[in-house]
């Protein structure tokens, strides 16, 4: 199948199968459908605003649209092979260069009985040579057969023989074309388009002569093989008659648009204006004069009069009632005590409306012409009776308005979606954050629902994050409470705060997607059953998003998500660059896409089932499980390469490989965990009970406060459900994979493919076979150039192998060592780490220690995961470290204080201990002598035999029991010794020099020797 194709791929021209191109364009055809559907809708939705109002229609346009139709219809029957003439050679499938024998040999097998027809016969001389051969591809046999002057060496002659043939089709074309647009048949709505149509038609048929008078015949010539060869002649009925038909298909469209004011509206003229203007006075003046002699007939009669005024009565009561309504009354509260409407300029518009209607003419040329809806309350009194006055009918006009504008004040804001409080969250302030339903599809009640939550800290630029889950019909709760959300579950009742969190440096949004998804709802009928259509949903919904939260219209958007995101996330993003590419004012910065453990690819995922199962020890080579595998497998291949069997998102023939695998190796009631291989679970959930977080996260998100915090309307009557397989079940797309638009994407946005190495379900073999046969920007896989790909790179994380990188070309490559089908689950720091490389959270431009994060050994961009000085737990770091810092100083600033009451006590007892040696110069009444002392008897201070000379008295340093011998003596007289020293003191006491020096002096030297 490969080779066939590979071999189509480079055959020159349109070689394509007669066989296969219809069928192409017949199962091809209806992917635009529901786009066509939804553009539709909207401009229903639009109808009431347009300047003028949509119009059945009209019965004459209905017999043009038939003329297109049946052009268009056998122009596209003209394309079918049953139509062509005959192709000898592909009759045959022989070459340009097989011998003319040869060739109408193997042409008389195919005849009946054996014979060459006459035209064979005519045909056989005629194309004998290469040039002849390749003028018959060129031209068609009909021209090569009947040409009776043309020669291979004149080859334009055959092009003048061949025109008529060719512009035949074109001239019945323009017939058709410009019947349909006369104004005979379809007025003056057909005729506005007759000379485009015709432009239309001359330039397809001489496109057509340009193609075939331009062309190089004898490309042929270089074709070696039958199936090389360009079938011109064939290829170019085919084109013509699909350039017929879409022309005409076109023109119709277009047609029906602009005959029913949907499109192409012309707004009237001044002059049209003032005529409908008229028409619509005069038809209202003559029911009026209707009415009124209805009136008179009324008056006129009693028994019609009383049941008049009973009419009147009881509609007066029920408008009092009305108007007593509390929704009423509150709602024109609200809209006049607001300040919002100014009574007085309603009352002078509503005064200017009714001068407008009564001049009439003056109304049209001041813009003052009622609207739609002014017109239908206008024509619903005039209709029912007079006794509405024309001031009565101006303020039921300005009642009409008041409650327009109290229900755009009804309207929510961005501060009906804040979350004050969230039921068991951890200590410390609560996260900013805004939850709650935007409505996408009001005609089904579809309504998405979001949980924002906004980033702790800016690095160098705003940024936001929308996250998906898979499924299809899986809740984004997951990935809020189980995965990159700031919070994680400790049981049903309490929050705790998550390590590696993306809302750091990002805003995140999280999104039940589709409508029916775990908080988001829609009527049963009316689930998503198309990619396109759930992309067009998750555009609305960003649409209104925006507008309750304009300060993140300018961030720069990456989009991420896992498993059956890698189908939502591709066509999302297309949805948005095309949106851009509509509306060049208002510009989404779509910046990246990042997709784990994504299914993106069948045809080699499935194909990885069974590589992955026998890499992993699910099964063994030569068992009869294996053969078993092997043979569903092969069922699996006839599917996918049946006519449009790659094109699906999901075969079930193939779906059940997997089944089969976890059936046929469980054991017991057990079988592996198809989403982590490790691990096993009871049959046949295999991985639905995990994780583990699931058994709390459910309840928790069932609790009646919970829904309450996070804004749950009423309207969602079911509870909230991890997966729900309703929306599953209606969700079979005819879109193709995702993977036929991703090398498209890679064109303008960059991606991430992140892989952990343990699942089973969308296992990493598949994801690296789908990058392999891939080619986006010019090369194919992950080749740098031609015989050189990207290494694969080592990836340390914090000193641990974490994975590998890869990438090129706008596509990263990540696959996580030991992880499971939910990688931030298991890794939430390291996926972190990704994000914010992808991103390029580059902290060295703002400060932060970076992680250990290394790949090939180099670190990088610095990032940060929870090390930033304002991250979440860089502040928690940054308190501890001041109140060890404060410690710190308090135990540097003790050290200090002890060290200056040391030197200040050292410093006393110094000054203490120099101011005794000072005072130690005299003994005073211990013993020494004194000039300045009293004169005492002989004994002085007696029994003082034994002491110590050198007490202090103001000390207290001596015994009280000496006061008692202390004796006071009378002086002396003068002429006396000065001193008498007591009998009782010895020589031994005092010395002999002390004897010769009778003086103070001496003393104190022999106190000092002491």
């Amino acid at each position: 199948m490969e080779e066939e194709i590979a071999k189509a791929s480079k055959a020159p021209g349109l070689n394509i199968g007669q066989m296969q191109r219809p069928f192409i364009l017949l199962s091809e055809g209806p992917l635009a459908l529901p786009r066509i559907v939804s553009y539709y809708r909207s401009y229903r939705a639009k109808a009431r605003s347009r300047p003028v109002p949509v119009r059945p229609l009209p019965s004459y346009v209905y017999i043009a649209l038939n003329i297109l139709f049946v052009s268009s219809l056998f122009a596209f029957i003209s394309t079918f092979p049953t139509f062509a003439p005959e192709n000898i050679f592909l009759a045959t499938s022989s070459r340009l260069q097989t011998p003319n024998d040869v060739l109408f040999t193997r042409l008389a097998y195919l005849r009946p009985e054996g014979k060459l027809t006459v035209t064979d016969d005519l045909l056989k001389p005629r194309i004998a040579s290469i040039d002849a051969r390749c003028l018959y591809l060129y031209y068609g046999p009909s021209v090569v057969a009947n040409c009776p002057f043309c020669l291979s060496d004149e080859p334009m002659s055959y092009f003048w023989y061949a025109i008529p043939m060719i512009l035949l089709p074109h001239v019945l074309h323009l017939f058709a074309l410009g019947t349909a647009t006369s104004s005979a048949i379809a007025g003056k709505e057909g005729n506005r388009w007759r000379k485009s149509a015709v432009m239309i038609g001359v330039g397809l048929a001489l496109f057509e002569c340009y193609l075939t008078g331009a062309g190089d015949f004898k490309a042929n010539a270089r074709a070696l093989r039958a199936e090389d060869l360009n079938h011109f002649y064939w290829n170019m009925r085919i084109w013509r008659g699909m350039g017929i038909a879409i022309a005409d298909a076109a023109l119709a469209g277009f047609l029906w648009a602009s005959a029913t004011n949907r499109m192409f509206v012309v707004p009237p003229t001044p002059a049209e204006r003032m005529e409908t203007s008229i028409k619509v006075l005069e038809n209202a003046r003559g029911r009026l004069g209707a009415l009124s002699i209805m009136r008179n007939v009324v008056v006129r009669d009693e028994g019609l009069r009383r049941k008049a005024e009973a009419y009147w009565r009881k509609e007066g009561q029920v408008m009092s009632e009305v108007m007593d309504e509390r929704e009423v009354v509150e709602g024109m509260k609200s809209a006049l005590g607001s300040g919002r409407i100014d009574i007085t300029k309603v009352e002078e518009e509503a005064r200017r409306f009714a001068d407008g209607i009564i001049n009439g003419p003056k109304a049209t040329a001041t813009g003052l012409f009622p609207n739609h809806t002014t017109l239908a309350l206008l024509n619903m009194m005039i209709s029912q009776n007079l006794r509405w006055s024309l001031v009565q009918s101006c303020r039921l006009w300005l009642l009409a308005w008041i409650l327009l504008l109290a229900e755009k004040a009804a309207a929510k804001s961005a501060a009906d979606y804040f979350v004050d409080s969230l039921p068991g969250q951890p200590d410390g302030p609560l996260l900013t954050m805004h939850a709650g339903h935007i409505e996408v599809t009001p005609e089904h009640h579809g309504n998405l629902f979001f949980w924002h939550f906004q980033n702790r800290h800016i690095a160098n630029r705003q940024r936001t994050v929308l996250w998906l889950n898979g499924g299809p019909g899986c809740s984004s709760m997951d990935g809020a409470l189980m995965e990159i959300g700031p919070y994680r579950l400790k049981d049903s009742e309490h929050l705790i705060y998550s390590d590696g969190s993306w809302d750091e440096f990002a805003n995140v949004l999280f999104v039940d997607n589709p409508v029916g998804t775990g908080y988001s709802y829609v009527d049963t009928d009316s689930y998503v059953t198309e990619l396109t259509q759930m992309a067009d949903q998750m555009v609305q919904f960003l649409e209104k998003f925006f507008v309750l939260f304009p300060e993140y219209v300018s961030n720069d958007l990456y989009i991420a998500g896992e498993s059956y995101a890698g189908q939502h996330i591709p066509y999302i993003a297309k949805a948005m660059l095309e949106r851009n590419a509509k509306q060049k004012d208002k510009q989404w910065n779509l910046s990246g896409l990042l997709i784990g453990n994504g299914w993106i690819s069948p045809v080699e995922q499935y194909d990885a089932y069974i590589q992955f199962g026998y890499q992993a020890g699910l099964i063994q080579g030569g068992t009869d499980v294996a053969k078993k595998l092997e043979a569903m497998y092969s069922e699996c291949v006839k599917t996918l390469n049946e006519p449009g069997g790659a094109d699906k998102v999901d075969q079930p023939s193939c779906e059940k490989i997997l089944t089969e695998m976890l059936d046929l190796t469980r054991k017991g009631n057990r079988c592996s965990n198809m989403y982590d291989v490790r691990l096993d679970d009871t049959w046949p959930s295999c991985g639905m009970n995990w994780p583990p977080d699931l058994k709390d996260v459910t309840p928790y998100l069932r609790r009646n406060d919970v829904k309450q915090a996070l804004h749950i309307n009423s309207d969602k009557h079911t509870g909230w459900t991890e997966c729900a397989g309703a929306v599953s079940n209606a969700f079979h797309p005819n879109s193709k994979p995702s993977i036929s638009i991703l090398p498209g994407l890679l064109e303008q946005v960059p991606m991430v493919l992140f892989s952990g190495d343990q699942d089973l379900i969308c296992n990493h073999v598949g994801t690296e076979e789908l990058i392999h046969n891939m080619e986006w920007n010019g090369a194919k896989g992950f080749e740098l150039s031609p015989g050189t790909m990207a290494p694969r790179r080592d990836w340390i994380f914090e000193g641990e192998p974490a994975g590998i990188y890869q990438e090129a070309r706008n596509l990263t490559y990540i696959l996580f060592y030991n992880s499971s089908h939910m990688v931030p689950f298991d890794f939430p720091r390291r996926s972190r780490d990704m994000l914010d490389r992808f991103m390029d959270v580059d902290i060295a431009s703002i400060g932060g220690k970076p992680t250990d994060s290394r790949i090939d050994g180099e670190k990088g961009v610095q990032t940060s995961v929870g090390g930033h000085p304002n991250s979440t737990v860089a502040e928690e770091a940054e308190k501890k470290k001041i109140e060890k810092a404060k410690y710190s100083a308090y135990y540097r600033s003790g050290e200090v204080a002890l060290v200056i009451v040391i030197i200040a006590a050292v410093a006393w007892g110094w000054f203490v201990w120099k101011d005794r040696r000072t005072r130690a110069g005299y003994q005073g009444l211990f013993g020494g002598s004194s000039n300045y002392l009293p004169r005492m008897n002989g004994t002085g201070f007696r029994d003082t035999r034994g002491k110590p000379n050198g007490r202090d008295v103001e000390a207290a340093d001596f015994d009280e029991g000496e006061l008692d011998d202390l004796h006071i003596v009378e002086p002396r007289e003068e002429g006396t010794e000065k001193y008498s020293i007591g009998g009782e003191s010895s020589e031994e006491d005092i010395g002999e020099s002390e004897k010769k020096k009778r003086h103070v002096n001496g003393t104190a030297e022999e106190n000092e020797k002491q």
